[in-house]
């Protein structure tokens, strides 16, 4: 078997260059030949190794943060304290992104219209999503909801009284605009 010269050569070098690197450190570091380590290359004494792991670490808990498609806000049209400055469709309003309902709350969603031809969505919560609506108008009367898409905002809701049915009626301007939207949302997207 015959083994190729440049091959040999190579490994031969390969080998020299990685079993010199702490002598070409020793080198630069002026300890060649004088039987004396660097210290920080010596690693870790044995007396400075505990004997016992360190105290576990509490971390802050951290705010979990949920995406949705639908998100309903608590908001005002003028500012609040914790509530948020937000502009969409050339609008500005401050949302309370504390009090929020979201596509996980909701049970159902039809697109309809009412006796004289306005369409809207009709949008039934489930229980913990109608204990939110509930705990959300009874605390904003007088602020409105805003109902917002993708981060697109769909419109907004003037709270007048503390919603107990599980049901928010989100007025839209058309009715193919509500059908479009009732299938998106009942799809996930």
């Amino acid at each position: 078997m015959q083994i190729n010269k440049k091959l040999l050569l190579g490994a031969v070098i390969c080998s020299s260059l990685l079993a010199g690197c702490q002598t070409f450190n020793d080198v630069m570091d002026g300890a060649f030949g004088s039987g004396k380590k660097d210290s920080a290359s010596a690693g870790t004494p044995i007396e400075s190794i505990p004997t016992t792991p360190p105290p576990a670490q509490t971390t802050p808990p951290t705010q979990q943060t949920t995406t949705s498609s639908l998100v309903v806000y608590a908001s005002s049209a003028t500012p609040m304290q914790d509530y948020v400055l937000v502009e969409r469709n050339n609008q500005r309003i401050y949302v309370d992104p504390r009090q929020t309902l979201l596509r996980s709350d909701l049970s159902d969603v039809i697109a309809v219209q009412d006796d004289q031809g306005r369409p809207y969505l009709n949008l039934s919560f489930n229980a913990s999503g109608t204990q939110k609506l509930q705990h959300i108008t009874s605390n904003n009367i007088g602020r409105s909801l805003a109902v917002t898409y993708k981060d697109s905002l769909i419109s907004t809701i003037s709270i007048d009284n503390t919603v107990q049915n599980g049901v928010l009626n989100v007025p839209m301007p058309s009715a193919d605009e509500a059908i479009s939207l009732e299938g998106r949302i009942l799809d996930g997207d």
